[in-house]
Order: structure tokens, then C-alpha cells, then sequence
């Protein structure tokens, strides 16, 4: 069983993403800090395109796959969450699917919310743009959910 570091409750100011979500991340990844940056963990989990290189030729493809496809899920799932509810992630996702279509948006957001992830256990502080009614909300429902 992966030892995890980070201080508990960190992670429910992220827009999205709940507690199948921090459960699911905190349990695979275990100890954050044997990742060396974001970009490590991003393709740990699968989220990054695939590229195919023959001399001069590049063509990147969709995702790897080849983290572990719950955590993967539970991003996606976090993802369509934050791109309806968050401010800054909508406008993301509404300039990537203009350009790409819905679908890579949603990966692409879900990509941003794995990178901030990993820098909020990493630094061992909270999200910076949460919001406090909804991280009061989600602590009021894990109340609920315990007792």
C-alpha cells in the first residue's frame, strides 16, 4: 500500500474533482514527491498524445493510456465538472473544443486538473483558486457520509 504525505483535505478545493477522484489519485500515485515534475506525472497517468517520429516526420496521436485507467476515468469525470463550474477552466475548454472539438477539450482539462494535483501535494498547500463554499460543501457531505 502506497504511503501518502500529503495533509488531508488538500485536495477538495479543486473544482470537479471529489472524493472518488482524491481517493483514486492519492491511492495510485502514493508518494508525489517520486514524481519529479508535472510533465512525469501527466504521462504517468496517460494523459499525454502519443508521437510517432520517423526523421523528420511527427504525428501525435491520442492519449497513451497508459497509466491506470481508474484515475484516468476519475479525471475525465473531475473534468466535465470543472469545465461547467469553474470560471477559468470553462473558458479553457470553450477555446479547445472551438479548435478541436468536445471530447479533446475534456481530456485537455482533465490534464490541467492532473498538473494541479500534482503541484498541490507536491507543495503541500491548498488549490489557489478554490472556492470556500465548495470545499465547505464537500467536507459538509463527507460528514454525512462518515457519521
Amino acid at each position: 500500500m502506497p504511503i501518502v504525505t500529503h495533509q488531508p483535505g488538500l485536495l477538495e478545493g479543486i473544482t470537479g474533482a471529489g472524493l472518488g477522484t482524491h481517493f483514486y489519485t492519492c491511492m495510485e500515485a502514493g508518494d508525489i514527491s517520486c514524481f519529479c515534475s508535472a510533465r512525469k506525472f501527466d504521462r504517468w497517468l496517460g494523459l499525454c498524445p502519443s508521437v510517432h517520429q520517423s526523421g523528420e516526420r511527427c504525428r501525435r496521436g491520442g492519449i497513451t493510456k497508459q497509466g491506470n485507467k481508474w484515475v484516468r476515468w476519475a479525471l475525465v469525470q473531475a473534468a466535465h465538472q470543472a469545465a461547467r463550474h469553474d470560471p477559468k477552466l470553462r473558458c479553457f475548454f470553450e477555446r479547445v473544443a472551438a479548435r478541436r472539438g468536445v471530447q479533446k477539450a475534456i481530456v485537455a482539462v482533465a490534464r490541467k486538473l492532473a498538473v494541479s494535483i500534482y503541484y498541490v501535494l507536491k507543495r503541500n498547500e491548498p488549490y489557489r483558486g478554490e472556492d470556500a463554499g465548495l470545499r465547505r460543501g464537500k467536507v459538509n457531505r463527507l460528514r454525512r457520509m462518515v457519521c
